[in-house]
Parts: C-alpha cells; sequence; structure tokens
C-alpha cells in the first residue's frame, strides 16, 4: 500500500467529563489520532506518525492498527501520556495533564525520525507546540517531497501576543493553517472571525481554515473566503473534532486541486465522526461511501 495521507502528532489516553459530568474513561485520543481519523473517513491509505508511552492500552493499540498504518509510531521509555478533558457548557474545553506534560513534550516524534517511505504522500497533517519545530517539520517534508500538501494545526499554547513575529515569519511555509477563533484571540488583539483572517492573511497564512466551533468554519486565501456551516448532527463527544476537522481538509483539499470550499466540506464531514461517537471513530469498509453520502446530505441542506 502506498500511503497517500499522513498524520502527525499527540496520541493522548482521554479521561472525559462532559457538561453534565458524565465520564468516559481511558478513551483513545490526541489531536494527531483524530486528524488520521479525519483522513481515514475519505481515505484508506492514511499513516500516523507519533510516539506511544510505557503503559499504552491493548485496545487503543488494537483501534489504531484498525483504522491505520502505525509503522511510524514509535515507542519512547515515558509513561503514557494522560489526560482529563473537561467540557463547558459553551463548548470551552479545559485539558489537565495527568501525567508530566513536559515529558512528554520532550518526548514528541523528531523530524529526523519521519520514515522515508512516507515520502510519496500527497498530504500532511502536523501539530507543533512551537513555530520553530514547525518550520524545521515543513523543512524536512519539502526536502522529501516538494509538492506535498501539509496543514499545520499549532498548540494552543503557542497563540500569545510575544509568539506572533515568529508565527508570521513561519506561516508562509504551510498551504494550510487551521487554528480556532478562540485561540487567536489570545495572539491578536481581535475577536471577530473575518477581521482575525485579515490579519492571518497579512500576516502571511496562504490558505486558512479557521474554525469557529458551533459557528462553523471560515475557510479561503485572501482572494476568496467562504463560511461553511457546521453539519447536522447528535453530539455525542465533541473531543477531537476539529482535528478530524483538519485530516478531512487535507483529503479535501489535495482531491479537490487546492480548492478551499471543497476541502473545508471534506472537513466538515470528517468532523460528525468524531462529534458522533465517543473517542476516535471506527471505520468499516463503506468509510468513503459513508461519507461522501454525509457530503451530499450537508452541501444540499
Amino acid at each position: 500500500m502506498t500511503v497517500e495521507f499522513v498524520a502527525i502528532g499527540t496520541i493522548i489516553i482521554d479521561d472525559i467529563v462532559d457538561p453534565q459530568g458524565r465520564s468516559n474513561m481511558g478513551i483513545l485520543g490526541g489531536g494527531g489520532t483524530h486528524a488520521v481519523a479525519g483522513m481515514r473517513a475519505w481515505n484508506k491509505n492514511t499513516a500516523f506518525v507519533s510516539v506511544i508511552g510505557e503503559g499504552f492500552p491493548e485496545n487503543a493499540w488494537r483501534h489504531l492498527t484498525a483504522i491505520t498504518d502505525t509503522s511510524g509510531i514509535l515507542s519512547r521509555p515515558v509513561a503514557q501520556a494522560r489526560a482529563w478533558q473537561l467540557f463547558e457548557t459553551d463548548g470551552t474545553r479545559n485539558e489537565i495533564f495527568r501525567t508530566d506534560f513536559e515529558a512528554f513534550r520532550q518526548s514528541a516524534i523528531r523530524p529526523d525520525e519521519y520514515p522515508d517511505v512516507f515520502a510519496p504522500a500527497k498530504g500532511v497533517f502536523i501539530q507543533t507546540p512551537t513555530s520553530k519545530e514547525a518550520e524545521i517539520w515543513a523543512t524536512r517534508l519539502r526536502a522529501l517531497n516538494p509538492e506535498v500538501v501539509i496543514l499545520w494545526e499549532p498548540w494552543q499554547l503557542l497563540f500569545k501576543p510575544e509568539n506572533l513575529a515568529e508565527f508570521c515569519r513561519v506561516a508562509p511555509l504551510f498551504d494550510i493553517i487551521s487554528p480556532q477563533t478562540t485561540e487567536i484571540k489570545w495572539m491578536i488583539d481581535e475577536t471577530e472571525p473575518q477581521k482575525q483572517a485579515e490579519i492571518l492573511f497579512e500576516c502571511g497564512v496562504r490558505c486558512l481554515a479557521l474554525r469557529m466551533g458551533a459557528a462553523g468554519s471560515l475557510v479561503g486565501t485572501l482572494a476568496e473566503q467562504h463560511y461553511i456551516p457546521v453539519a447536522s448532527v447528535q453530539v455525542v463527544d465533541e473531543t477531537g473534532a476539529g482535528n478530524a476537522y483538519c485530516g478531512g481538509f487535507v483529503v479535501g483539499y489535495v482531491e479537490s486541486g487546492g480548492d478551499p470550499l471543497v476541502a473545508g466540506r471534506y472537513g466538515t464531514v470528517s468532523s460528525t465522526f468524531a462529534l458522533s461517537q465517543v473517542g476516535v471513530a471506527h471505520f468499516g469498509a463503506d468509510s468513503r461511501s459513508l461519507a461522501e453520502m454525509r457530503l451530499r446530505e450537508f452541501v444540499e441542506t
């Protein structure tokens, strides 16, 4: 199998508590995990590049291997990352690590560990906590394949006013950048999504997929933007929906030849798989057909 889409990011075991106090413990999660699931909704030829730690649950590993190529996942002699995911009624998520967060950061996958065999991939999702790490990853991926489409989802902790200059310097290295509107307002003194988008385009962002939670997403380039509403779905668990959106966005962007509107719709459909069940989605042989059906229904409404 030739891998066409790759997610590079975190694997976390989530202990989820909803606004009503209901909990789901020991759930496979992490930004990279949900992103590769978002890709998998559309394409079976996916791979995941990440790290797991000691004590990683066997059922979680079986889940991973069932949805993606796991040959790029390495094991480190550190405690497996685990965190509380606490949701408020307004959709705000508070992530509280139950393991050593700094050890988790230090054990992250490195660019030199990215498998050369994945070089032909058409699209890549990447998460990083800093702009400098993002730059190193972009350089590595472009060296392997100058034509690869790269979507960067910065970690929340990057969005601080003092990081704006570095963010702007690195932004043009990526085809797509996908933050949340709530994160952007931590870095720039602006809360209105359209104005946020204008500032980000001035900053050097080439294609923006601005996620706005229940308000949908704002996608596009400096020349043209589109508002995409959320899809109608019974929400069971909000964890990872934004990451799944990003994974779907990459696939849609590649398949459409770089159309942000198509990509945003793909991403929105991918998010429905995350929202409609607890934890990372499971997929059968008919996942593409199901995704296409949801896409048709979404576009027609």
